[in-house]
């Protein structure tokens, strides 16, 4: 198994083309007619912040500490999932713009269907279920299914800042709003707490706040451009695990359709700054047997390629 997917260098062509791009539009007075933010709001929201908590440090700085992965071994930095502990002002301005930009995504329906990933009427066991469903009705029919299951490697923490401006830009989102989520994500800084110790201060360069309640729906609005794939090749995402799967009744039709479709995945990961990593994604291939249960996942399934990389 190879140790991590490593990706062809980036597109440096497409990078300054967005980068300049986003540096125009952002110059530009805005126009637009974004509500205002009400007492009551500021009120309620103020009531649902904990009261156990200190106020925190800066709006823009963040203490960061880091959360032990069961069964991983302690010494080892990657044994360890970054969490950011922020102010409680902070917290405020970020929920004021978590209304907002929620009311403009999912009033306006902007979020693609494939997505399931924090937001309302969604979740993980739903998507579980659509892969199963699909699973189960090919066994009826006598297909079998090829699902490749992708890791996106530290993905809130590598989201491309210009890229995600420019997508917010693509997605309409008001003007002034956007320029207060580009401030937002600016010029921030973070120390690593471990125990009584402290790291020295650090520029943030890319990526969305751990552990922030606006996060997880700027992620959304960064990946929403994700291809929608044809020839019945299909699409689940939740968050940023992210998986196609495919049935045919011969494992030559599956081969033909899914190749493509991973690449086409593949471009566009490489496109907007996104890495995958090998070590955590998989190709599993299901069949019907009538031996034992009848569901049986194949781990031999043929070797699968992405940008000239194995998939296990």
């Amino acid at each position: 198994m190879l140790s991590r997917f490593h990706v062809p260098p980036h597109d440096i062509a497409h990078i300054n083309s967005i980068e300049e791009e986003v540096l125009q539009k952002t110059s530009l007075e805005p126009k637009d007619d974004l509500t205002p933010v009400s007492v009551n709001e500021v009120q309620t929201l103020v009531k649902s912040i904990s009261t156990r908590k200190a106020p925190g440090l800066d709006g823009k700085e963040a203490e960061v500490i880091g959360i032990h992965k069961p069964e991983k071994p302690r010494d080892l930095p990657a044994s360890y999932r970054p969490n950011s502990l922020l102010s409680g002002l902070a917290k405020l301005f970020e929920r004021v713009l978590k209304t907002r930009l929620s009311n403009y995504f999912f009033g306006k329906g902007f979020i693609i269907d494939e997505q399931f990933g924090f937001r309302p009427a969604h979740s993980c066991p739903q998507q579980v279920l659509r892969l199963v469903e699909y699973v189960s009705e090919g066994f009826k029919i006598k297909h079998k299914t090829v699902a490749v299951f992708f890791d996106v490697a530290k993905a809130f923490d590598r989201v491309w800042h210009a890229g995600l401006v420019y997508k917010l830009h693509s997605l309409q989102v008001p003007d002034r709003l956007i320029l207060i989520i580009e401030n937002f994500l600016s010029n921030r800084h973070f120390t690593f707490r471990h125990e009584r110790t402290h790291s020295t201060k650090r520029l943030i360069r890319a990526g969305v706040p751990q552990g922030s309640a606006l996060s997880p729906l700027l992620y959304s609005a960064y990946t929403n451009d994700i291809p929608r794939l044809t020839s019945g090749v299909q699409l689940v995402l939740f968050a940023d695990d992210t998986a196609l799967f495919f049935r045919s009744s011969t494992r030559r039709s599956i081969f033909r359709h899914l190749p493509s479709a991973y690449d086409e995945l593949g471009q566009w990961f490489r496109k907007w700054r996104i890495e995958i990593n090998l070590d955590k994604s998989a190709a599993i291939q299901f069949k019907y047997s009538k031996n034992r249960s009848k569901l049986i996942i194949d781990w031999n399934t043929p070797n699968l390629k992405m940008l000239n990389a194995r998939i296990p």
